[in-house]
């Protein structure tokens, strides 16, 4: 299991509000962790992968938008055959975000869904 805390440097950018600009900051203070059970990082053919993670974005530090974020995953992964040329996987994926004190989340900040050739969607 691994752990820790860090605090990113600011990162800037536009966002479209209307027909106005809005340059925003974030410092996100994060807060990872990670469990990893697998074979093989790369090429899993057994084992478990976990990790959560948290980030806050709050005012008090420089922020110009202060707003919370979740994001966990897990993966499962299974040998089907005695060679392992079978294998089965399966992955999980939860994010959740929310604004605080009437600020808002920026577009780069938000989730996204979806492939190069697929269907996209955000949240």
């Amino acid at each position: 299991m691994t752990s820790g805390a860090r605090i990113y440097q600011t990162s800037q950018y536009q966002t479209w509000c209307g027909r106005k600009t809005r340059t925003c900051v974030c410092h996100p203070y994060q807060l990872p962790s990670a469990v990893i059970s697998r074979d093989n990082q790369l090429d899993a053919h057994k084992g478990i992968y976990e990790s959560f993670q948290v980030d806050m974005n709050p005012g008090f530090m420089g922020s110009s938008t202060s707003f919370g974020r979740f994001l966990g995953q897990t993966a499962y992964y299974k040998s089907l055959t005695s060679d392992s040329s079978l294998v089965w996987a399966n992955s999980l994926r939860l994010g959740m975000e929310h604004a605080f004190g009437g600020s808002h989340i920026p577009i780069s900040e938000s989730f996204f869904s979806g492939g190069g050739s697929t269907l996209r969607a955000s949240a």
